[in-house]
């Protein structure tokens, strides 16, 4: 898989219309038994689907900007304006009275997975079943077959957010310790990112069921952020924008993408009103904004924009859990039976299973494992190996190789002790699906 969506993608840069987000298999979405056959038109052949609006003298719902006469205002309640808006740039292609309303495509492949998916009536563009579409099936598949990632990075078009699960309200509230996880790297990206706002989806975007991120932190454990990645806000970077946002200042409203199109793009993404026959409108004026206006960063900005999204990925994947082992002490007790201890630690501040990871039970649990020409007698955790007290002893049958189920915590060191008896040397091995394998050995002497 190239890309998360290659069909829509392709589509997006190929062709006038800005269906970018929706896949290419063939959707009734008018419901008439036909397959996208009615999409927009690009009539005037110049490549941009425009706005239309038709000059009706006294008896319009629309007035020309006193500002800039390029943007169209609704008039107030009991006037009339000259302009009609009639909607995007098209014809009716299957005769049915309606316009532009059975695009290509009609789904989204990020509303097809596992978690908390819905049927089309609840979540449009989920389609019938999780997994159905084979760009969500793709990611899924090799995701699945590569267990030790331990981190997920989606990257949207506009917003300026860094979002985070669960998608929908009903959902509730991740387990805390996952949400410090979050909390740390959301609020650090912040930092990192100019007027981006660290986000849950539901509560500060939108409701999603079945969204990619949800099932990746849900179905395999994994953190997992969704940048969408060009603000408007960006568009301005002065202290001066929040001094300039009255009605009649070139930067506040509508008024501010003209003024930026004009004077910084040179009128690239841009068409102006200019007049047309439409086939069964008459005469109209058609114009507007390019599909790219908007919709991702003016082009002489991407670097930064890039780079600075490249970093907070960085960053996040230096948080991914990195397991090593510490100290080491032997100590004889008597005879042939030693009391071993050994410092294991998680360098990083995700932990190797997170609590939902672990209530899902969709990630194996950790390993601590013994080798050597040893009896293990006892095992268990020392609460404070720099003072006397008693040890958390484990409960478990084969103590040559511990299970642990809530995996090793993030930034955070553990002493693991053992009674033994037997000679030579013995090898202690972490071994976690998500934090690596290590291992340290020790003379018994």
């Amino acid at each position: 898989l190239p890309t998360v969506n290659p069909d829509g993608r392709d589509y997006f840069l190929d062709n006038a219309g800005s269906g970018a987000r929706t896949g290419h298999i063939p959707v009734d979405s008018d419901g008439d038994g036909l397959f996208d056959e009615d999409p927009p038109n690009d009539l005037n052949g110049n490549g941009v689907i425009e706005q239309i609006r038709k000059y009706t003298p006294g008896a319009g719902n629309f007035r020309e900007s006193e500002q800039d006469p390029r943007i169209m205002v609704p008039v107030e309640p009991g006037s009339v304006g000259d302009w009609v808006m009639l909607g995007s740039e098209g014809i009716d292609d299957d005769g049915d009275g309606r316009v532009n309303e059975d695009p290509v495509g009609g789904y989204d492949p990020n509303r097809n997975y596992a978690s908390d998916w819905q049927p089309n009536y609840i979540q449009g563009g989920s389609m019938d079943y999780p997994f159905q579409l084979p760009e969500a099936r793709a990611i899924n598949d090799f995701m699945v077959a590569r267990p030790n990632i331990a981190g997920f990075q989606s990257f949207h078009n506009s917003g300026g957010m860094i979002l985070r699960p669960p998608g929908s309200a009903w959902y509730g509230q991740y387990p805390s310790a996952d949400i410090r996880v979050y909390d740390e790297i959301g609020e650090t990206g912040e930092r990192m990112l100019p007027y981006y706002d660290y986000l849950v989806i539901w509560r500060g975007l939108y409701t999603v069921h079945g969204g990619s991120i949800d099932w990746t932190n849900d179905g395999l454990g994994i953190i997992s952020f969704s940048n969408e990645l060009w603000n408007g806000g960006q568009y301005f970077n002065s202290p001066l924008l929040q001094e300039q946002q009255s009605g009649d200042s070139p930067i506040s409203g509508q008024q501010s993408r003209y003024f930026f199109d004009d004077l910084l793009e040179f009128g690239d993404q841009y068409v102006e009103w200019a007049p047309f026959q439409h086939p069964t409108l008459g005469a109209v004026e058609m114009g507007g904004f390019h599909k790219l206006s908007g919709r991702v960063n003016p082009r002489f900005l991407s670097m930064e924009l890039f780079h600075r999204n490249m970093a907070f990925t960085l960053y996040h994947a230096d948080m991914m859990p990195m397991m090593s082992m510490g100290e080491t002490s032997v100590e004889l007790v008597s005879g042939d039976l030693y009391r071993v201890r050994v410092d294991v630690r998680n360098e990083r501040l995700i932990p190797t299973i997170t609590v939902k990871g672990r209530q899902n039970n969709v990630v194996r649990p950790d390993i601590l494992s013994v080798d050597g020409d040893v009896n293990i007698v006892a095992a268990g955790w020392v609460t404070d190996k720099n003072r006397p007290g008693p040890t958390q002893m484990i409960d478990q049958s084969e103590l040559d190789r511990i299970l642990l189920r809530s995996g090793a915590p993030g930034r955070h060191t553990r002493t693991i002790e053992y009674l033994v008896r037997g000679s030579g040397s013995m090898t202690v091995e972490y071994s976690s699906i998500k934090g690596g394998t290590v291992r340290t050995t020790v003379q018994l002497r």
